[in-house]
């Protein structure tokens, strides 16, 4: 993440636990990844409770939808009698991949806040917006 939009989530403690949980290597038993499967699923869950006003917007809260469901995924799998192999790898992968798309999601997001409107935007946005039209 760049520097600005490292900025602006510093204060989002949720994120943050979240990313220090995911980058912590469990032990190598099975109870451990079990336990760990099931602490990342409580924190995945955690970030739609403060997400920061400048990200409280549908595309963010989707990718959150995403990785909460992929966590979820991951958590019931690893928690199987019989586990399988193929699917938790290949969850892991989608998961680190969904969490590069939030991330450069909130990227986008600050990169388009630094744009300046143009003289007359906002009046045009004003216009556009139809619930301040005159009802019939």
């Amino acid at each position: 993440i760049d520097d600005t939009t490292q900025a602006k989530i510093n204060n989002w403690v949720e994120w943050r636990n979240f990313l220090t949980e995911i980058n912590q290597k469990p032990k190598s038993t099975i109870g451990a990844f079990q336990k760990k499967a099931a602490d990342l699923s409580k924190k995945a869950m955690n970030l739609q409770v403060n997400i920061p006003l400048e990200f409280n917007k549908q595309q963010i809260r989707s990718r959150i939808s995403v990785v909460i469901t992929k966590v979820k995924s991951l958590d019931l799998y690893i928690h199987l009698r019989q586990i399988p192999e193929q699917k938790v790898i290949k969850l892991v992968n989608e998961l680190n991949t969904e969490i590069d798309y939030f991330q450069l999601q909130m990227e986008e997001i600050v990169k388009r806040s630094q744009i300046p409107m143009e003289e007359g935007e906002q009046d045009l946005i004003k216009m556009k917006d139809t619930s301040r039209a005159i009802p019939n």
